[in-house]
C-alpha cells in the first residue's frame, strides 16, 4: 500500500513537471508606435505568429504597443534592462549608439528600402557595424524609405527653390542635409509638422512617405518632391539573458525567422508602405508630387558631398564602413 501510495505521488509529481515544462515562455515585445501601424499589423505581429509557430508550443510573443510601456527615446535601455524581452527602435532616437548604422542615413546611396535593408544587415554579419549591438541579440536591422521635401506652397524644383526655406529636421543628419541645400532647419517631432506647417511656423517638412499618412500632412503641405536625401534605420533586437534561458526548439524558432530574412522583410514592407503613402497623395485633389530631374540630382548630390565628409571623418572607422556599406549595396541590387 505504503509502495503504491509512493508510486502514485511520484507519478503526480511527473506529471506536473512535465505540463510545467509544457507551459510557454511569454516574450514582451516593445513597439513604441500606436498598434495599428501597419509595421505591427503587417510586420511584427506576423513575424510573431510565424516565430510562434515554428516554437512547437515553447513559447509566445506579446506586443506591447504604445508609449505606456516603452516610447522610442527609452525602447532601447527597456531591452537592455530586461523591461522588454524585445523590441523596435528607430537608430536615430538612441543618441550616439548606432552611429555606423547610419551610414544608411545618407544622402544618396540607395534606391529601394529592401536592398538596403538587406545591405546594412549583412554588415551586422559581418562583423563591421556588429560592435554597435554587441551587448543585445540583434534580430534584424532595416532601413525606411527616403525622405521627401513637403511644403505648403513653394514648389521645388532645383535647388535655388530651397534656398531660405524653413524646412522640419528630424534630427542631426536631417538638420545637417538642409543646411547644406540652403535652407533652414527647425527641429520638431512628427507630432509637431502639422500645426507648424498650418501656422507658417515652417514651410515644409522633411519626412518619409509613411509619416505624411500617419500625420496627415498632405492635409497642410500641396507640393512633395521626391528625392533620395536621407532616410532612418531602425533595429530589433532581444535581451540576451531573455534569449539564452530559451528552450533550444524556442530558440531556433527566433534565429530561423530573424538575420537577413527579417531584414528583408521588413524592407519590402516598407517599400509597399511608401508607394502606399504617395498613391493615397495622388489621389488627394491638389496635391502635386514630382521627382528630382536627373540633372538636378548630381547639383544637389555635389552639394551634399560635405555632409557625407563630415560623417566619415567623425565617424568610427568610417572610411571602412562607408566603403562597406556601398559594397554590399552593389551586391543586394545586383540580386533577384
Amino acid at each position: 500500500m505504503k509502495r503504491l501510495f509512493s508510486l502514485l505521488i511520484a507519478a503526480a509529481l511527473l506529471c506536473s513537471a512535465q505540463a510545467f515544462s509544457q507551459t510557454p515562455v511569454e516574450l514582451r515585445f516593445a513597439f513604441p508606435a500606436p498598434p495599428n501601424s501597419p509595421l505591427n499589423t503587417q510586420g511584427y505581429a506576423e513575424w510573431a505568429k510565424d516565430v510562434t509557430a515554428a516554437s512547437g508550443g515553447t513559447l509566445t510573443i506579446r506586443i506591447m504597443a504604445g508609449p505606456a510601456f516603452s516610447t522610442f527615446d527609452n525602447v532601447y535601455d527597456r531591452i537592455l534592462k530586461g523591461v522588454a524581452d524585445m523590441g523596435f527602435g528607430v537608430s536615430d532616437s538612441i543618441g550616439g549608439q548606432f552611429v555606423k548604422t547610419s551610414v544608411a542615413n545618407l544622402p544618396f546611396e540607395f534606391e529601394d528600402p529592401k536592398h538596403a535593408s538587406i545591405a546594412l544587415w549583412r554588415m551586422v554579419d559581418n562583423g563591421l557595424i556588429a560592435d554597435e549591438f554587441k551587448d543585445v541579440k540583434p534580430l534584424a536591422v532595416w532601413v525606411f524609405g527616403h525622405a521627401a521635401i513637403h511644403t505648403k506652397s513653394a514648389r521645388i524644383k532645383s535647388l535655388a527653390d530651397v534656398k531660405g526655406l524653413k524646412l522640419r529636421a528630424g534630427g542631426k543628419m536631417e538638420g545637417d542635409i538642409i543646411t547644406a541645400l540652403g535652407a533652414s532647419p527647425v527641429t520638431l517631432s512628427p507630432t509637431e509638422i502639422y500645426q507648424s506647417i498650418s501656422s507658417g511656423l515652417i514651410e515644409g517638412a522633411v519626412v518619409q512617405w509613411t509619416a505624411t499618412m500617419n500625420f496627415k500632412i498632405y492635409e497642410v503641405a500641396k507640393y512633395h518632391l521626391k528625392a533620395p536625401l536621407n532616410s532612418s534605420t531602425s533595429f530589433v533586437v532581444m535581451n540576451r539573458q531573455s534569449y539564452e534561458k530559451l528552450p533550444a526548439q524556442a530558440k531556433a524558432a527566433i534565429d530561423k525567422y530573424s538575420g537577413e530574412h527579417f531584414a528583408r522583410r521588413m524592407g519590402e514592407l516598407v517599400s509597399k508602405m511608401d508607394a502606399d503613402a504617395q498613391e493615397t497623395a495622388q489621389k488627394t485633389p491638389g496635391q502635386v508630387i514630382e521627382t528630382v530631374s536627373a540633372a538636378e540630382a548630381v547639383v544637389w548630390k555635389k552639394q551634399l558631398e560635405g555632409v557625407v565628409a563630415s560623417w566619415v571623418k567623425t565617424t568610427p572607422n568610417g572610411t571602412a564602413v562607408l566603403a562597406g556599406w556601398r559594397n554590399e549595396m552593389r551586391k543586394a541590387r545586383a540580386e533577384k
